[in-house]
């Protein structure tokens, strides 16, 4: 994954909307593998829930 970063950010707003944008992105990122590890984990031990 690639994260391009311009040259030159116009206003600090806008720089921290991109820091959180990121941020955000990356805690979805875990999010979503740790939900899929959980997943994982209740099916093996066959204790499924819906």
């Amino acid at each position: 994954m690639t994260l391009i970063f311009p040259h030159r950010l116009a206003t600090p707003i806008e720089h921290l909307g991109f820091t959180t944008a990121v941020t955000l992105a990356q805690a979805g990122a875990v999010t979503v593998s740790a939900r899929l590890h959980l997943d994982q984990l209740i099916v093996s031990h066959g204790h499924l829930r819906g």
